[in-house]
């Protein structure tokens, strides 16, 4: 139902690129010849998505995201002039300036979610964050449909941003929130909890950034996807500027692709920076109690074969030194 109702509004936002064409033009020619300028915020700390690093003693951080490069060539092909509000504060009250039309674009929000209530969404999403499952690798076949969850205790992080949709649904199952990735693979290595829960690219980096990428499994199902929207202002003095040009800018295939070309880069810049990261202490503690009975008790005949092939060396030389106390 939910694709039957995705694919009619990419048709509906087609149809009506087609019809408005003319009326933009016209609306153009109506609007004062002065520059554009278009400010646009997104995630704060979620990277790739989007993230805000903030110098020392700055109250304005840089802006990295995956929309980035796709947006400036927007703004290029479009004669903008294009700035990210960086201004320390949360992510809710940035999403509240784009409400107000402080703030003309946000740069990834879900679908049938109040938080981007009175927001309009750019057609077709820019890219979907589909949500997976990690857990120790002898154990990811335990999970390959929802209702395996339900026998199983999990955690996500805190760190996440999920949808509405995928707010409700975690609701049915047994997890709980762990501060950040460091605290939520703590849990499953130490077997608190069978498995964490989150989105794909977030579990990619954090496992790369603690050096536990090939220590742990992931899931082959996506258990849900959540695409990532463009959105414009509705008080944004560009709107109607904006929804032209930006779903005209979104129909393009090589618009798509570059999203999933800058999705892919940054994983794998994350991954080569990290090559060689030492993995946290609990990892090292995990490996011994892996040890399973079979493997304990094959230590434990070593190091007896050991002991008893010690006494025997011990033994061969003891007549050696008879034999020169003898001749002696």
């Amino acid at each position: 139902m939910k694709k039957i109702y995705f694919g009619l509004i990419a048709a509906i936002s087609l149809a009506l690129l087609t019809f408005s064409a003319t009326a933009i033009e016209k609306y153009e020619a109506l609007m004062p010849k002065k520059d554009k300028y278009i400010r646009a915020t997104g995630f704060f700390d979620y990277p790739p998505f989007g993230a805000v690093q903030y110098p020392e003693r700055k109250k304005h951080g840089e802006f990295y995201s995956i929309f980035k490069v796709p947006l400036q060539n927007f703004a290029k092909e479009n004669s903008l002039f294009l700035s990210y509000a960086t201004e320390e504060g949360t992510y809710e009250e940035s999403i509240q300036k784009v409400r107000r039309g402080e703030v003309d674009l946000v740069l990834g929000m879900y679908h049938e979610s109040k938080l981007y209530k009175g927001i309009e969404y750019i057609y077709p999403a820019a890219v979907s964050n589909p949500v997976t499952a990690m857990m120790m690798p002898d154990r990811v076949s335990e999970i390959a449909t929802l209702k395996d969850f339900e026998k199983l205790k999990g955690a996500i992080s805190s760190e996440e941003h999920f949808s509405d949709y995928v707010e409700e649904q975690l609701t049915r199952f047994n997890i709980q929130k762990e501060p950040n990735a460091y605290v939520l693979f703590e849990k499953l290595f130490t077997g608190e909890v069978d498995y964490v829960l989150g989105s794909h690219y977030y579990l990619l980096a954090e496992t790369a950034k603690l050096g536990i990428t090939d220590q742990v499994g992931i899931a082959k199902q996506t258990f849900w996807n959540m695409p990532l929207f463009i959105g414009v202002s509705k008080l944004s003095v560009w709107r109607k500027f904006l929804i032209y040009k930006l779903n005209a800018f979104m129909q393009n295939k090589t618009t798509i692709s570059s999203f999933q070309n800058e999705l892919a880069a940054y994983i794998k810049k994350i991954q080569d920076d990290n090559k060689g990261v030492v993995p946290p202490p609990y990892i090292r503690v995990q490996k011994e109690d892996d040890l399973t009975a079979s493997q304990q008790a094959e230590k434990e005949n070593k190091t007896s074969e050991e002991a008893k092939g010690g006494e025997g060396e011990e033994a061969q030389e003891q007549p050696a030194k008879d034999e020169k106390a003898s001749a002696e």
